[in-house]
């Protein structure tokens, strides 16, 4: 996304992406409710997940594995109700001419939409640095996944992804371009 885009080149681009082939615009269609659909699959099943892992008084007392994978899943919910949706969106905004979103609104959805993923990977590997301790060190479990390394593995996968993003989105470190697929 670039943030010093002129008016001409947004007027270039809005008439590039208005004369679509209908080959191409049926292609955007599909991709538009496939991913939709895959969101909505996708969403059904974390809210599944999340309810068998939501912590419940008469249950023993959860691992911090219960934690790690409830995190994983809430970030994996946040991805499809939120990230998928605004990306479709921006992307049929966009194709079909309506301009209306200033660049600098790209900033703060860049935040939102690199930071969950960038969540979502550091996360996944605290899983698995989880089960790594889990197989190789079973004796040393507890102590090495108490609650506040588990706080610890929950918190530094957003820490990460706003250290990595915020800088770039704000144009401390680089810049962001709006590049043109044809």
């Amino acid at each position: 996304m670039n943030f010093s885009r002129s008016a001409n080149n947004s007027n270039n681009l809005t008439a590039s992406l208005q004369q679509l082939s209908e080959a191409r615009a049926v292609e955007l269609h599909a991709w538009i409710i496939v991913a939709f659909s895959i969101c909505f699959i996708g969403s059904f099943n974390n809210v599944l997940v999340l309810l068998v892992t939501w912590p419940r008084s008469g249950r023993r007392k959860p691992v911090g594995l219960h934690m790690l994978i409830f995190h994983f899943i809430a970030i994996n919910l946040f991805m499809c109700l939120v990230n998928h949706h605004v990306r479709s969106g921006f992307v049929a905004a966009k194709t079909y001419g309506h301009i209306l979103i200033p660049d600098s609104v790209c900033r703060y959805v860049h935040v939102f939409y690199n930071v969950g993923w960038i969540a979502l990977s550091w996360a996944e590997a605290a899983l698995a640095v989880n089960r790594i301790i889990a197989i190789f060190f079973p004796h040393q479990y507890r102590e090495w996944t108490s609650k506040s390394v588990n706080l610890v593995m929950v918190a530094l996968p957003w820490l990460i992804g706003f250290a990595l993003v915020l800088p770039v989105s704000f144009g401390l470190v680089g810049g962001m371009v709006n590049l043109i697929l044809k």
